[in-house]
């Protein structure tokens, strides 16, 4: 079958999508991806057996355009043409679109040709988006006003032939709000693959830059709302305890300047380590060589219904977490005891507290770290959790 993967971003490095897409390959599909160029990329490109076509839309033009979505109508008419001749080209049986965004296009192009449509939510995006710099940033927050994604994504997944979810509140949610039949709705969360996140396969080379330092790590997007900025003004209460302390922040976004201005304000430089993004491997060798893993995520509309694979990816390495106290990394948590729990936004200086005791009690730190390394081994890999997407397209 050949399966035709939509995203409206730039790839690689999306680890999801190279996730189902090597999955969905090894079982025996065909995957063809439409994505955007970030100005340096081929136009056409085989990688890791997914073939990869990238549009003529720029990325930055691209993501302008999104904001206007109910403004104007370039973004979706822009994609409905790409997207009908990637699957006029390569002869696409099934559409397979990551996030909500290119959806309606994408219905225009399931009725036209008659094939099957799977829309992949990788978070709550309707109540997401509306806390990202498109509606939140000088003039764009008017933007708002004329928004209306909940009508736009009812719309679109009651006219899916499958919904895949990232995690159980999330698939109830949509279910309940869009009357959604639940036959058509799986459970997928974003698992790590053991064949990456394993120790013996790490890349070593960066070890001797990390043994130096206590490390505490975090992975992922860099924006207002992942809550770092409420960790630099602590970083003077800790390395009076800990004088080798490092923050270790892999990942990229534009608010990486504006924790730079922050630290240089508390004089605090040279505790932080900008590694950039990095590929998965080399992630997963940063994660290793690092003794706390954090997720200091702000509070919004919608963040409930998430569990960042970040948590699962330092319970891989066997490094315990220190959390914001939402519902599903409370739980994860709290079940397998790998970590803590804190409310960065009102009590940041518990972060403090945690770091130090870590610190202080070694056992305790390695113990909750093992606790979390046998839970990612036993349930929260992607082996464990992918098979409903292999069921459904092997039901087509």
């Amino acid at each position: 079958m050949k399966i035709g993967m939509l995203l409206d971003n730039v790839f690689p490095p999306d680890d999801r999508v190279s996730k189902e897409a090597i999955t969905l390959i090894n079982n025996g599909h065909q995957v063809f991806l439409l994505c955007y160029n970030n100005g340096y990329q081929k136009n056409t490109e085989l990688w890791k057996g997914i073939h990869i076509q990238r549009t003529v839309i720029s990325f930055n033009f691209g993501k302008k355009l999104l904001g206007l979505i109910f403004i104007l109508p370039f973004f979706k008419l822009l994609w409905y043409y790409e997207i009908k001749k990637f699957v006029r080209k390569y002869h696409i049986d099934v559409l397979h679109v990551h996030d909500l965004p290119l959806c309606k296009p994408s219905l225009l192009v399931k009725s036209e040709f008659k094939i099957k449509l799977v829309c992949d939510m990788h978070e709550d995006f309707a109540d997401w988006i509306l806390n990202t710099p498109l509606y939140t940033q000088g003039i764009k927050k008017y933007l708002k006003y004329f928004q209306s994604w909940k009508k736009y994504e009812k719309n679109c997944l009651s006219n899916c032939d499958l919904v895949v979810g990232v995690s159980e509140p999330l698939v109830n949610k949509m279910i309940t709000d869009y009357n959604l039949n639940k036959n058509k709705v799986i459970n997928l969360p974003n698992t790590p693959d053991l064949s990456t996140f394993d120790l013996t396969k790490i890349d070593h080379s960066i070890k001797s830059e990390m043994d130096s330092y206590y490390n505490v790590i975090y992975s992922g997007m860099i924006d207002e709302l992942r809550g770092l900025q409420y960790i630099i003004p602590l970083i003077n209460k800790i390395i009076n305890h800990i004088p080798n302390f490092r923050l270790i922040l892999v990942g990229s976004g534009k608010y990486e300047n504006e924790l730079k201005i922050l630290s240089n304000k508390y004089n605090v430089e040279k505790y932080l380590y900008f590694t950039g993004f990095q590929p998965i491997e080399k992630l997963a060798a940063y994660i290793a060589f690092s003794k706390i893993g954090i997720y200091p995520q702000k509070k919004y509309k919608g963040i409930d219904e998430t569990i960042p694979t970040k948590l699962y990816q330092y319970c891989a390495m066997g490094i315990p977490v220190i959390s914001s106290d939402h519902l599903l990394p409370r739980e994860f948590i709290f079940n397998n005891n790998c970590g803590f729990l804190i409310n960065f936004e009102k009590s940041p200086e518990q972060f403090v507290e945690k770091v130090i005791y870590l610190y202080t009690n070694e056992l305790h730190r390695q113990e909750m770290g093992l606790n979390g390394k046998q839970a990612v081994m036993n349930f929260h890999n992607w082996n464990a959790t992918v098979k409903p997407l292999i069921d459904f397209y092997s039901s087509l």
